[in-house]
């Protein structure tokens, strides 16, 4: 049906020996940097608590469809009619096999049998804590989101990759003309003043330079997919073949980029129904009083900056405590 939202998530568990001897053989001699740390692999036990989100506050959603390497949590149910298991065989061509590297495994969404083309990426550390509806991630057949203008930073290596992504659209979008046909979806007033003056000061200049990002969950069109792959493949398929991430990427975010250019999107404050930080020994106690008293619809669990968790197990066993709170019921996605 035309109106159905799925949702994707992505999930690995880098304790399962297969996978981690699948790692270490493609690593090899690699020089792992902030992007493609094994650290950024490492499983806090919840995701069961993600399907219970879903289940319980957005009881609308078509299909699930859940996509790992071919790891299967040890709870999970098969035969839910909701749900999807997808391993990257599935549905990533072979020649980019076996990958380690979330871009390509993003990049070819469009291709996971069954996809409905609206859907919402889900990474495995975004959960639902309250009641959100369809229209929080799509209005009509539009993606809800904002484009908000940027400076791009320069600093590290996934900036490179943005710019790269903000590169393709400027070769296929003259900026001026996405703006001006849209300028209500530019201007909003949802956005608030100060990112609606950053997109007033931008507007003059010639091309589009870089753009907010959020860790939080993203409404996506599969048919924004197919457009892209059909008029961008050697670069996408470049960046497929890498096994890790590498700087000379282009970035999945060049997806959401092509919607905003395309004025395929409808403006919406996103930033107010998420609540998203580093989670270390400073926020902990912040995190616990979120899911608890589920202040936010949407808590994204960020572990990017792993050093600052002094002890892992005890912060793991304390954020599934919190979940457990309120979602101590078991969903039909388990066993």
């Amino acid at each position: 049906m035309e109106d159905n939202v799925d949702f994707v998530i992505t999930w690995v568990d880098d304790s399962d020996p297969d996978w981690r001897k699948d790692f270490d053989k493609s690593s090899g001699n690699i020089k792992f940097t902030e992007s493609n740390d094994p650290q950024r692999y490492r499983s806090w036990d919840n995701l069961q608590y993600l399907f219970r989100g879903i289940e319980k506050f957005a009881p609308w959603v078509n299909r699930v469809h859940l996509v790992t390497n071919g790891q299967k949590p040890k709870w999970l149910n098969l035969n839910c009619p909701k749900l999807n298991f997808v391993t990257h065989d599935d549905y990533i061509p072979q020649e980019f096999l076996p990958t380690f590297s979330a871009r390509t495994i993003m990049l070819n969404f469009h291709r996971i049998n069954g996809l409905a083309d609206k859907f919402v990426y889900f990474n495995d550390d975004f959960f639902l804590c309250n009641n959100i509806t369809k229209k929080a991630f799509f209005k009509g057949s539009l993606p809800c989101d904002m484009p908000i203008q940027t400076i791009p930073s320069l600093r590290g290596n996934r900036e490179y990759t943005l710019l790269k992504a903000v590169s393709i659209i400027n070769k296929h979008f003259d900026k001026r003309t996405s703006i001006w046909h849209y300028p209500q979806k530019w201007f909003s007033l949802s956005y608030g003043i100060k990112n609606i003056l950053k997109n007033i000061y931008l507007s003059p200049y010639k091309d589009f330079s870089a753009f907010g990002f959020m860790h939080r969950p993203y409404p996506l069109l599969k048919s924004t997919y197919e457009e892209l792959w059909e008029n961008e493949r050697i670069i996408l398929c470049e960046a497929c073949s890498h096994k890790f991430r590498d700087v000379t990427d282009i970035n999945p975010e060049v997806i959401r980029y092509w919607q905003f250019a395309s004025g395929s999107f409808h403006p919406k404050n996103i930033t107010k129904d998420t609540f998203a930080k580093n989670i270390s020994d400073k926020t902990i106690s912040e995190y616990i009083d979120v899911i608890e008293n589920q202040r936010y619809p949407i808590v994204v669990v960020n572990d990017s900056d792993a050093e600052t968790i002094t002890d892992f197990a005890l912060a793991k066993l304390r954020i599934k405590e919190a979940f457990d709170l309120i979602l101590p019921e078991k969903s039909t996605f388990e066993i």
